[in-house]
């Protein structure tokens, strides 16, 4: 009997030990599992973020791309559009310039003239101000004229504030309109785009019919473009892929003291505007004697 009693005992011990280590073996495939799904886990998380990451990077360079065109008359530093004669701009001789010298003109040399430089005109404004449509439709065909002669070189900054005032962005794309127009067209498809909003909104104005500039207008009513060219500036204008150049200019102005417009500077001096009380005498008054005018405060 005693025997038997034993191995009873044995064989309980022994399923408990059985038991024990199938605990075990559950236990090491249960944190086994674990360690798989906390593993897989981690790793999707990796690729996620890293899927997260790419699609920002590819985003951000898509963005940079989209608003990275800087029309080809900007200014060096990025702060203008400059209007100015072109190169085959030169004077036509004269009969007496081309005249042979006299004898007596070859015993004493007369002195070389001296060339004068032209004088750099900024002019800051904003689309959507009306004092800037006043200015521009009553002297801008003026300076225009004097860029184009060479009298004068003619830098051009849309300022973006109206914006703001208004609570819309029409300041902004007129401005990326105006510099698509000089990437595609050069730098008279920017004069004509610039000049014609500002007689667009005058006139409608007049007629008591301006409701503001409208997409429609700057994106297909005041262009000169024909087929490829006006699909490239319709893209442009739609992809806004000048609207960093546009941005950049504006907060370099901010940056140097503008916050009002309309503001014109001659060699870096301000011409006070407050003077100009009658614009329908101004826009009758040439181009040369906006220029001695101008003079005046250089």
């Amino acid at each position: 009997m005693a025997k038997k009693a034993k191995k009873t005992v044995l064989t309980t011990q022994t399923h408990k030990e059985r038991i024990r280590a199938q605990q075990e073996e559950a236990r090491k495939k249960a944190a086994a599992i674990r360690r798989a799904v906390i593993g897989a886990a981690i790793a999707l998380a990796v690729v996620v973020v890293g899927v997260f990451a790419v699609v920002l990077i590819q985003q951000s360079e898509k963005n940079q791309l989209m608003s990275s065109v800087t029309p080809p008359d900007a200014t060096e530093d990025g702060t203008a559009i400059r209007v100015k004669a072109s190169a085959s701009s030169t004077a036509t001789p004269t009969a007496s310039d081309t005249a042979t010298p006299a004898a007596t003109d070859t015993a004493t040399p007369s002195a070389t003239p001296t060339a004068v430089e032209p004088l750099t005109v900024t002019a800051y404004f904003d689309y959507q101000c009306a004092g800037c449509v006043e200015l521009e439709t009553a002297m801008g065909p003026q300076l225009l004229e004097l860029a184009a002669s060479g009298d004068i070189v003619l830098d051009n900054i849309a300022m973006l504030g109206q914006d703001a005032a208004r609570g819309n962005d029409t300041s902004t794309k007129a401005a990326i309109g105006a510099a698509c127009a000089d990437a595609i067209g050069g730098i008279e498809a920017y004069k004509s785009y610039h000049t014609d909003i500002f007689t667009q909104i005058k006139s409608a104005q007049e007629l008591s019919t301006y409701s503001g500039l409208t997409d429609e207008l700057m994106r297909d009513g005041i262009v000169s473009f024909q087929d490829d060219q006006l699909t490239s500036f319709q893209t442009c204008f739609d992809d806004k892929l000048t609207k960093g150049f546009v941005e950049g200019v504006a907060d370099k102005a901010s940056q140097a003291g503008i916050t009002s417009t309309p503001a014109l500077k001659v060699n870096g001096n301000d011409v006070d505007l407050a003077n100009i009380t009658d614009y329908t005498a101004l826009a009758s008054t040439d181009a040369a004697t906006v220029l001695e005018w101008l003079k005046t405060f250089a």
